[in-house]
């Protein structure tokens, strides 16, 4: 029979099924798992979540990581798609499904729908000067409609696609670890305030953050922290 509230994963969960056969027949009888429990004890231990954190760079090394993939002999689109994540910190899949139709070339903003977006919530990503001409550059190789970043077959690129990028230039990351690198940066390098950053990052992860983003987004102070990123960034590729 099934668990009180008719679910099948509860009832796996809380009985242990044994079998026993006599001949020409099979039986099943459900014993609760608490009865193979030490006296005292009334429930099995939890399963820690165990938070596996992507490898990064520190963020002294973005711009010669920025540098080397520019001087690789990538897909043109790869590469651009590479230096266009790590200029926006955003997330790979984000970056590969880019459309241009999510571009506001007067505002110079990117709007990712929500559909797209992890936290569930719509993303406006303002676009440093830096971001701009990469999109200009992409423009050149896919036209102005459709994916940003396409592969050589027209189709979006792999998340596969950018680490074996990485991988192949000696760049010790992947693509999701760029946004560390940043966040590093922002906290170590400038004094804006962590909230802004959060919001950069689009890190909405509880309702009180949630109702606070639904009322500004602190756009422009977060423009202003995006081209500063892009300026340290481009100081790097110089030197």
């Amino acid at each position: 029979s099934l668990s009180p509230d008719g679910s099948p994963a509860r009832r796996a969960a809380s009985l242990c099924i044994f079998q026993s056969a006599g001949p020409g027949k099979t039986c099943s009888v459900a014993v609760p798992r608490q009865s193979f429990l030490p006296v005292g004890v009334n429930h099995l231990p939890k399963t820690k979540h165990v938070v596996t954190h992507q490898p990064a760079l520190e963020y002294p090394k973005v711009g010669a990581a920025v540098a080397a993939v520019r001087e690789s002999n990538a897909w043109p689109a790869t590469k651009a798609a590479f230096e266009f994540l790590t200029l926006t910190a955003t997330r790979s899949n984000e970056v590969r499904l880019a459309d241009w139709a999510e571009i506001k070339v007067d505002s110079a903003t990117w709007i990712i729908p929500e559909t797209r977006m992890k936290n569930g919530l719509e993303h406006r990503v303002p676009l440093s000067g830096q971001a701009v001409d990469v999109l200009k550059a992409a423009s050149a190789l896919s036209g102005s409609a459709g994916l940003i970043f396409p592969s050589q077959r027209g189709k979006a690129l792999t998340d596969g696609t950018l680490t074996k990028l990485l991988r192949e230039n000696n760049i010790g990351c992947v693509p999701h670890g760029m946004r560390s690198s940043f966040s590093d940066w922002a906290a170590e390098c400038t004094e804006t305030l962590l909230a802004i950053c959060k919001l950069a990052l689009a890190h909405v992860n509880d309702d009180r953050t949630r109702k606070a983003y639904q009322r500004t987004d602190l756009l422009e102070k977060r423009r202003e922290l995006m081209q500063q990123w892009a300026d340290y960034i481009g100081l790097l590729c110089q030197e």
